[in-house]
């Protein structure tokens, strides 16, 4: 007597995904480190079930992570050039350079065109950041090579350019 309750199906665990009989691929949510080219990434909706359909989500993903990095560098950027353009220097009758900061109310810090800027620009790096993390939760190698790839070639486009090396305490998750 045969207890087997797969029913005409078979089970890959090595790749997370079920395979039935006409070769259709269902993709299931395994949580354990696996090689697979058969996932739903982020949403039901994006359902990478053949080898071309995963290559151009990974390639696509890379992509998002080599943005990521870009928008990170931009943030940067954008904080100290602010900055910078808030000071600003009078010279006195000696020929010296004075820096002179103006008051500026706190309504004016708020609503003024930067500040709204990197508000808008900060929720999309969390948002990039978030779902960068959720798909690494996929626990698929192949989606995780993917991201660390689109950080490392992020960085070196964008990492070279930067003033600093002070750490962006908001970055968070990957």
């Amino acid at each position: 007597m045969d207890h087997d309750h797969n029913h005409d199906m078979s089970t890959t665990m090595a790749t997370g995904t079920t395979t039935m009989p006409d070769g259709v691929c269902i993709p299931r949510m395994d949580m354990s480190l696996h090689w697979g080219t058969c996932e739903w990434i982020l949403v039901r909706t994006w359902k990478a079930d053949t080898t071309g359909k995963f290559v151009f989500a990974a390639v696509l993903i890379c992509f998002a992570t080599v943005a990521y990095e870009g928008l990170k560098f931009y943030r940067e950027m954008l904080f100290y050039q602010t900055a910078r353009n808030k000071v600003k220097f009078t010279k006195q009758n000696d020929g010296t350079l004075v820096k002179v900061q103006e008051k500026m109310t706190i309504k004016d810090q708020l609503f003024n065109w930067p500040h709204i800027l990197q508000t808008f620009l900060h929720g999309l790096q969390i948002f990039i950041s978030y779902m960068l993390m959720l798909i690494i939760m996929l626990c698929n190698l192949n989606l995780i090579i993917s991201i660390c790839v689109g950080a490392a070639v992020g960085y070196f486009f964008f990492a070279w350019l930067k003033k600093s090396t002070i750490n962006d305490l908001n970055e968070c998750c990957y």
